[in-house]
């Protein structure tokens, strides 16, 4: 197919902590005025850093065992137990409140 898009983004950005993946670990990624809380569970909340209240949360399908921030493009990657990786999209405005 010439000049078709690439549907397969390679996740060479994707870090993994020294050691490989702590399952169910709590993990706390912060950018510019959000914080994002995962306990290690199937919840990962988003929290204004700013006034502290909470802003989101989001249910994935099983336990989060590591999360990642591709900030430039407002992406939210989960790793899940036994559910693979999910992509979620930080852009408000195609989310339904």
């Amino acid at each position: 197919m010439a000049g078709a898009a690439p549907r397969v983004r390679y996740m060479a950005g994707f870090c993994c902590p020294l050691g490989g993946l702590a399952a169910s670990k709590p993990r706390v990624l912060c950018h510019k005025t959000e914080v994002f809380l995962s306990t290690g569970r199937e919840l990962v909340y988003v929290y204004d850093q700013e006034g502290g209240l909470l802003t989101a949360a989001f249910r994935f399908p099983d336990q989060v065992w590591h999360l990642e921030l591709l900030a430039p493009r407002r992406l939210l990657y989960a790793l899940c137990a036994r559910r693979g990786l999910y992509c979620l999209s930080l852009d408000r405005s195609g989310r339904s409140r």
